[in-house]
């Protein structure tokens, strides 16, 4: 209605003005044909009959009309669409009395004549041309009508129940528009030409509309036209049953389809099929995302297999160290006298670190298939510390001391790989930051599950609870104060670039993350470092549960 945009204002779909035209044209050979046909010897003398059955299809469709803007009603306090719909009710209510009023129907309060029902008639025709010419002005303002319905149902009310004291009450002063036998005067012809123009004017306004091409404005205009039409047979019949007067009729049942058609189109199926194409819309949106996701998934799987390729080849790289330097000892002790024991020992150093090789090489492939690589069991850290010691020793090497204190009874249920890699991981740590010190060694403490809370972690003071306990302490070089927070990020490393990468501990974290456990670490430049992991008891029996 102006220059803000409403549910009014978006075309419905797409139609034409020859839309109008045709439709017209439709109805004028309708009328021209009819009025040639023998149909005129059936109607006639039921025109009564007849005349009912229309007037009751038109009042069920200007019902139909007001129900459509009073159903949905709250979608806006006012629009162009209830200007048009609140009226029809009036109309519906004036033609229900111009029906009963006809010659040959019982008596309505007063006697039925040719008078009473043309004065209805002409009361419910001057309703419905100024609402549809009100219609057609609103639609061509630049601004906003803001109108409250409940002013225009009063209007509507008011004036039909004025109508209806001054027709029944009043009738004698009521203009003359017909004589007794039905025949009309020329006040009742002028009115109608009045009406003509009044829907001629209606048709041209709807159709100089910038939005006149789209179906609704055709409806509308295509129901002026129809009406206009209508209007003439209004204004030429000779007799209140002749055939002229059944035509006009029936096109005002044809023009009141198109209104219904432009207001139930506007206000419930296009709504609906917007809704329909929002959907389709969205349904493709779906699949799109769906293969965003698959794609995004394709490419997490490979940032995360590049993240763990370079965990595993740090691990193996720790692997070939022990290898290669086991190795060297056996080439010296092949030769040397009662080399046999060492050999045997260096041997199964060997053959350990070749193992653990091989599990690098499952967790590679499996990251790299997207099979999950959580192989969890109950282990007892007591006898896994005993099968892992020789190679643990070999890692740590010869000139410096480990000491593994566990205690019998301590359990997790983990993946023995992760476990292999959280503390080989840590020991070479341990190993690297012993390098030109006097007192080496290397202490790994596990203890069984009791109540910690409160503990300092990296991630926050430790929750209160049952927790196993794996601590690697080394008597090195320590870390600065401003670097332990740094320690865990991967690529992050004090070390020389020939002996570091700076995964070691990005990969105990990772591991001890997935445990849903905590790490704590105390160190002290030139006493050492201190890492304690914390593995809760309950995720043990969570995960035992699984």
């Amino acid at each position: 209605m102006g220059d803000t945009k409403t549910a009014d204002d978006i075309p419905v779909q797409d139609g034409s003005r020859e839309g109008s035209w045709r439709w017209v044209a439709l109805a004028l050979t309708a009328v021209m044909s009819v009025s040639l046909s023998p149909l005129a010897k059936v109607i006639v003398p039921e025109f009564v009959v007849f005349h009912t059955v229309l007037e009751f299809i038109c009042i069920v469709a200007c019902l139909m009309i007001f129900t459509v803007q009073f159903v949905l009603r709250s979608k806006a306090s006012f629009g162009r669409f209830q200007l048009l719909g609140i009226p029809f009710l009036g109309i519906a209510l004036l033609d229900l009395v111009h029906t009963l009023s006809y010659r040959g129907l019982p008596a309505l309060v007063t006697e039925n004549s040719p008078q009473k029902s043309i004065a209805f008639w002409l009361a419910a025709r001057f309703l419905e041309a100024m609402t549809v010419v009100a219609f057609a002005i609103v639609s061509r303002l630049r601004f906003e009508v803001k109108v409250r319905a409940s002013v225009l149902y009063i209007i509507v009310l008011l004036y039909a129940a004025c109508s209806l004291w001054w027709v029944l009450l009043s009738p004698e002063t009521v203009p003359v528009f017909a004589d007794t036998a039905g025949r009309i005067n020329d006040l009742k012809i002028g009115i109608e030409y009045f009406f003509i123009l009044a829907h001629l004017f209606t048709a041209a306004v709807l159709l100089s509309l910038p939005q006149g091409g789209d179906q609704r404005t055709a409806d509308l205009s295509t129901a002026s036209l129809i009406l206009a039409v209508s209007g003439l047979c209004f204004s030429s019949f000779s007799d209140g049953h002749d055939l002229v007067i059944f035509l006009g009729h029936l096109l005002k049942v044809l023009a009141y389809y198109f209104v219904f058609r432009s207001c139930l189109v506007n206000e419930l199926l296009s709504p609906y099929a917007k809704v329909l194409q929002l959907s389709d819309e969205l349904q493709k949106q779906s699949q799109n995302m769906r293969e965003m996701q698959r794609r995004l998934q394709r490419a997490e799987r490979l940032g995360i297999l590049g993240q763990s390729l370079a965990g595993v080849v740090h691990d193996l790289n720790n692997m070939l160290v022990v290898t290669e330097w086991s190795a060297e000892k056996i080439v010296r002790l092949v030769s040397a006298e009662g080399a046999a024991e060492d050999v045997r020992r260096y041997s199964e150093s060997i053959l350990a670190s070749l193992s653990k090789t091989k599990n690098f090489q499952r967790l590679l492939l499996e990251k790299a298939r997207g099979v999950p690589t959580n192989r969890a069991v109950d282990i007892d850290l007591f006898e896994e510390m005993e099968h892992l010691a020789p190679l643990l020793r070999s890692m740590a090497g010869v000139e410096n001391r480990l000491e593994i204190a566990c205690q019998p009874g301590a359990r997790i249920f983990s993946d023995p790989f992760h476990l292999e890699q959280v503390i080989m991981n840590l020991v070479v740590n341990a190993r690297d930051a012993l390098i030109g010190r006097d007192n080496r060694a290397i202490v790994i403490t596990i203890e069984k599950e009791k109540e910690y809370a409160g503990v300092p972690t990296a991630t926050g003071p430790l929750p209160a609870g049952r927790y196993v306990t794996i601590a690697v302490r080394d008597t090195g070089s320590g870390i600065a104060a401003e670097l332990l927070p740094k320690v865990f990020q991967p690529f992050f490393t004090t070390k020389e670039s020939n002996r570091g990468t700076g995964l070691g501990l990005s990969t105990v974290k990772d591991v001890v993350d997935s445990w849903g456990g905590f790490i704590a670490i105390q160190s002290t430049l030139g006493q050492g470092t201190e890492f304690v992991i914390f593995v809760p008891s309950k995720m043990n029996e969570d995960r035992k549960a699984e």
